[in-house]
């Protein structure tokens, strides 16, 4: 791996998230960044220098590294791009975006890569076991945070409260997190700020599960604001915590070396599944009260409700996608399910194809698959609204 003194690491913009990754690398003596919000401007970056054939995420994330190269010196900025297996073509990513440096004359910036399959353990400033700990613990309490702000916010008294709240809590937690020190303490003081928002409690929203293609969801450009589109239209969302991704990715390899045989490999993946439950018990306990109501479902339960769908694991998102609406459905309840992938992207694809048999033998779960391509879609606009008129009839013929 290229060395990363005297550079300025940037982590690409995936949810809040991304800002307690790059406080946790500070924490280990890296300047670390996050890309700034993708805009119109940088998918504009991204498609001159890109060929068009490309997904989405792809697009996006090769315009954000020309915006950075623009008012950055290129020999002090590196990149990070993780990288990962199955039928997707982020695992191409990292080389497609270095043959892209090199022909716009940047072969000297590095492209820090790491995968999946060992969580970017091997990344400096993430690699010791500690800090692992730290990551996947801010990530879960990252997640927590945009529970809660969508718990909260469709029934706030104060509009705006929640987002200002939300926002103030995850600066203190990376702070606490840049200084190396457990996030419990701010988990506790984000559950009671957010139970503290006065609210309307009189009626409840349906409730609206997104899931999908990991990028496009947590990128609010991306997926032109869809997720906010859904409260403007009456929804409450039911948002799919990044840390998921994490859980199954330890969970696909265990089951990978049961198959092989490798009983240490499985006792490794059982202990890491041990220590991650211990990490994230204490920024999930204190959010408990608010979420009482809120249905949930961990990556087991998602991969056994995938089952009769997909019974073979083809590797990356789809099986978590085809699972997530099932599981949510018997576990709490929702009354409506979005998918968002980009446009031309093979798991997506795969998850709408198999959407069909679900809606065949789920009629009472409204289920909507929107595709992204960075360009102005009216259809996908007039799909959603149809979708939420659907998804509050349906709740109230059920007196959800």
């Amino acid at each position: 791996m290229a060395s990363l003194d005297g550079r300025t690491l940037w982590i690409p913009y995936m949810s809040d998230a991304s800002h307690i990754a790059a406080a946790i690398a500070r924490s280990a003596g890296h300047d670390a960044k996050v890309t700034p919000l993708t805009s119109s401007a940088t998918v504009a970056l991204g498609r001159s220098v890109t060929s068009g054939r490309e997904c989405y995420p792809a697009i996006i994330t090769s315009g954000s590294m020309m915006e950075i190269l623009r008012d950055n010196p290129p020999e002090r900025t590196a990149f990070f791009m993780g990288t990962a297996s199955g039928p997707c073509r982020f695992g191409q990513y990292c080389q497609y975006h270095g043959m892209i440096l090199k022909r716009l004359g940047y072969p000297g910036v590095p492209i820090v890569t790491s995968s999946s399959s060992d969580s970017y353990s091997s990344v400096d400033g993430f690699s010791s076991f500690n800090r692992q700990k730290a990551l996947y613990q801010g990530i879960s309490l990252v997640d927590n945070l945009y529970k809660a702000r969508f718990r909260v916010r469709p029934y706030e008294r104060n509009r705006g409260e929640t987002d200002r709240v939300y926002g103030q809590q995850l600066l203190k937690a990376c702070e606490r997190a840049e200084k190396g020190l457990s996030l419990g303490k701010c988990a506790q003081e984000a559950a009671r700020a957010f139970c503290a928002i006065p609210v309307d409690g009189s009626v409840r929203r349906p409730r609206v599960a997104v899931f999908g293609e990991i990028y496009i969801r947590n990128d609010p450009y991306a997926n032109d604001n869809t997720l906010d589109r859904i409260e403007e239209l009456g929804g409450e969302v039911v948002y799919s915590p990044i840390a998921e991704w994490m859980e199954f990715v330890n969970l696909s390899f265990i089951e990978k070396s049961k198959k092989l045989n490798r009983q240490g490999s499985v006792m490794t993946g059982k202990i890491k599944a041990g220590v991650m439950a211990m990490m994230k018990r204490p920024v999930e306990k204190p959010f408990e009260k608010l979420f009482a109501d809120t249905p949930h479902a961990g990556a087991e339960a998602i991969l056994r409700a995938a089952l009769p769908y997909m019974p073979e694991n083809i590797g990356g998102e789809a099986i978590l996608c085809i699972g997530a609406p099932l599981a949510l459905m018997s576990h709490g309840g929702i009354q409506g399910a979005v998918n968002v992938l980009p446009f031309g992207c093979l798991p997506g694809t795969v998850v709408t194809a198999v959407s069909r048999r679900i809606r065949r033998d789920r009629p009472d779960l409204p289920w909507l698959n929107l595709a992204f391509d960075g360009q102005e879609d009216t259809d996908n606009t007039s799909r959603l609204e149809a979708f939420m008129f659907q998804v509050k009839k349906y709740a109230d013929r059920n007196g959800d």
